[in-house]
């Protein structure tokens, strides 16, 4: 049995009365509903989008007051809080978005398998009945889970949206930034891209981390996912490319690439330099 199976277990076991519950209906109780998000001037393409993240934290929270709490995660967890310090520069370049996506959605609670089979966000979603999450809202929470770091090219821009191509698989997305943040056409970027919100819609891809415009040239970022896949063939890196901009080779090789990769930023995206793999390349590589 898996550890998100065994403390989804202990919630069940745990009851009604217990704190888990008490701290879940407190804390969903303070959170700003759909509604009010919208009204704070989000787009409402986004807005079920930030719902389910202040869930997915509320959530944590609730994990929390188990007797058999994931200490593990909640260690790692404060640590990389502590090292990377997540925001925006000159604080930090990992911003807040790109962290707790990271951390609800890709951070394993055990050692790491590059499965995403262990993450909070999975129990989550494995308990999103019990918690009496909507449909839509265990909709967004799949695509969370699902969802990863993409390497894209800037097609260019028309009616509030931005046309992506990444790199390797040439498969295009039509974005909503969250962060407004339209770019130029040929500029390289890192970036979170979920499916629309709603089921079935036609309506523009969701790009919900603020994008990372990477200085670098597209064909050696191509060289880079091939060193990388030819690792994981050994048994020492993961092995394909999803896992790859899902996972890295470590548990904080995307964060770390974006300390080490950091060169400068606007109120709306920052800018990289350099390639992981390859310390030189980067501002801040040793």
């Amino acid at each position: 049995m898996g550890t998100i199976h065994k403390l989804f277990d202990e919630i069940l076991q745990a009851g009604k009365d217990s704190l888990v519950e008490w701290t879940w209906r407190t804390e969903t109780a303070r959170l700003p509903t759909l509604q009010e998000i919208i009204r704070q001037g989000t787009d409402p393409r986004l807005a079920l989008v930030f719902r389910v993240q202040n869930l997915v934290a509320t959530f944590l929270e609730s994990v929390c007051q188990l007797p058999n709490d994931p200490k593990k995660f909640r260690t790692i967890l404060q640590n990389a809080e502590e090292k990377y310090m997540p925001g925006w520069p000159p604080m930090s370049p990992v911003t807040q978005s790109f962290f707790t996506l990271w951390a609800f959605h890709d951070l394993e609670l055990d050692s790491p398998k590059f499965t995403g089979k262990e993450t909070l966000g999975k129990l989550f979603e494995l308990a999103a009945d019990h918690f009496r999450l909507t449909a839509p809202e265990k909709h967004v929470l799949v695509h969370l889970n699902e969802s990863r770091m993409h390497l894209c090219q800037n097609l260019g821009s028309a009616g509030g949206t931005v046309r992506l191509r990444e790199l390797q698989t040439a498969d295009e997305y039509n974005c909503l930034v969250s962060s407004g943040y339209m770019g130029a056409a040929g500029d390289l970027w890192l970036i979170r891209i979920l499916p629309p919100s709603e089921t079935g819609s036609k309506g523009p891809h969701l790009a919900v981390t603020s994008p990372y415009v990477v200085g670098t040239e597209p064909e050696d970022w191509v060289q880079f996912i091939r060193r990388q896949l030819a690792r994981g063939r050994q048994g020492i890196s993961p092995t394909t490319l999803e896992q790859l901009m899902k996972f890295g080779p470590n548990r904080t090789f995307w964060l770390d690439y974006i300390l080490d990769g950091y060169l400068s930023h606007s109120s709306l995206a920052i800018f990289l330099q350099g390639i992981p793999d390859l310390p030189k390349t980067l501002p801040h590589g040793r």
